[in-house]
Parts: C-alpha cells; sequence; structure tokens
C-alpha cells in the first residue's frame, strides 16, 4: 500500500520514493509511515532529516513539521523543493 526508502549517512537520513497507491491515498496510511519513520530517526539522533518534494505535496510534508529549503528545481517536468526537519 506504501513504499518508502529512507538513506542513513552519519547524522542526515534522506526519504526517498515514498508514495501511496492511489486506492490507498487519503485514509491516513502515509502520515502514519511517515510519523514511524520521524520517530524511527529521532531515536537514531539524526539531525537533519530531509527529502525532495513534489511542490504540490508542500502542505502535506508541512504538517510534519518540515520546511522549505532553497530554490524550487525541475525533475522530470515536475517542479520540486527540498524540505528539511532539524531535529537537534
Amino acid at each position: 500500500m506504501c513504499v518508502a526508502s529512507l538513506f542513513i549517512n552519519k547524522n542526515e537520513a534522506r526519504l526517498r520514493k515514498f508514495a501511496t497507491l492511489p486506492s490507498y491515498q487519503n485514509q491516513g496510511l502515509g502520515s502514519e509511515l511517515l510519523q514511524h519513520i520521524i520517530s524511527d530517526v529521532k531515536k537514531r539522533n539524526i539531525e537533519k532529516f530531509w527529502l525532495d518534494a513534489r511542490e504540490t505535496a508542500v502542505p502535506f510534508y508541512r504538517r510534519f513539521g518540515l520546511t522549505v529549503e532553497g530554490e524550487p528545481f525541475l525533475k522530470h517536468h515536475l517542479t520540486y523543493v527540498k524540505m528539511v526537519l532539524r531535529l537537534s
């Protein structure tokens, strides 16, 4: 139903390939998975959690405390922004 890849490098964690099947969207599953990931990252004493978000998904990630950092950029003909959650 949901998938996520988390890459940890020293004191940073990067979320990639975060998606929910369309038929399961808007049911809270992605939110639950993301909250679990953030909780796990905090337990590992990671200082910075970040991801590249589609511009249309910014409000979703803001609900979890992530903020936009830097300027928008194009990737695969879609506009993305880097979003960061500083944990220390």
